[in-house]
């Protein structure tokens, strides 16, 4: 937990490694803080539980923050940007509830949910200015996408693969 400005509370990564690792059993939260790293992830959750509250994660050459193996992330008011690939990344039977939050500028979707199980709720979230679309659902998971501004996305506010059509709720977003 950051006590001061986010300007002030920096974590960096070395480029090797995710700035920060979370694994199964684990849990950690993580509060007004700014995030950087040049890894294939700023925060990898690997069968852990994050929290993370009114921080700025930013700058991987994959996903900001990636939730997969059964993993559990809760995410409010903070910002995902500025990442090579996505956002937000949630695979594998993972879950995420992501509220309030701005994800843009991200080299593909803002959020991608993927790979059977996975399950995420978003909402009153500002997903726009990403190079893919701004939420993709594929692969067997489910997702509810409710109060959001998906505009400006490149490849439109959504994608939902043939598996998922039964599992996701879209409705009341700005597209």
């Amino acid at each position: 937990v950051g006590e001061g400005s986010m300007q002030e509370l920096l974590i960096e990564g070395d480029g090797r490694s995710p700035t920060v690792s979370v694994g199964a059993g684990a849990t950690l939260r993580i509060h007004n803080l700014m995030l950087q790293g040049s890894a294939q992830q700023v925060i990898d959750v690997s069968g852990g539980a994050v929290t993370v509250e009114d921080s700025n994660i930013s700058g991987a050459s994959g996903s900001g923050l990636r939730v997969h193996s059964g993993g559990e992330a809760n995410v409010r008011r903070s910002v995902l940007c500025r990442c090579q690939q996505n956002g937000l990344h949630v695979a594998a039977g993972s879950r995420a509830l992501v509220e309030s939050c701005s994800l843009f500028e991200n080299g593909e979707s803002g959020v991608l949910i993927t790979q059977g199980r996975s399950t995420v709720s978003i909402s009153r979230c500002m997903v726009s200015f990403n190079r893919g679309v701004g939420v993709a659902v594929d692969q067997e998971a489910s997702a509810t996408i409710e109060d959001n501004d998906l505009r400006n996305n490149v490849r439109g506010p959504t994608s939902v693969g043939p598996s998922c059509i039964k599992t996701v709720t879209i409705g009341s977003n700005l597209t």
